[in-house]
């Protein structure tokens, strides 16, 4: 079972579909955090590795939809690790 938890996404400079790289550079990213028993927080800003597939980016109704998956290390435990696989979004932006 998984601790609950909290997902960001940050994603910057998306403007269609497409497949988008998880990469600090592009300031694209993803973040996890526990929230008990022990507050853990994990990311991709050094990782670099996951990707974000937007499936829709609707203009007229202001709606992005896609899926994702990433792996992201701890930040204070570089050796400690979590995979996130077969993430679905439908947002309103």
């Amino acid at each position: 079972m998984n601790p609950p938890g909290q997902l960001y996404i940050d994603l910057y400079n998306i403007n269609n579909t497409g497949i988008y790289p998880l990469k600090s550079t592009s300031g694209r990213y993803c973040e996890y955090h526990t929230l008990f028993p022990d507050e853990k927080d994990y990311n991709t800003k050094t990782s670099d590795v996951g990707e974000i597939v937007v499936t829709r980016f609707d203009l007229t109704n202001r709606i992005i939809s896609g899926t994702f998956w990433f792996n992201a290390q701890n930040i204070k435990d570089p050796n400690d690790k979590v995979s996130v696989t077969d993430g679905r979004f439908d947002l309103p932006f």
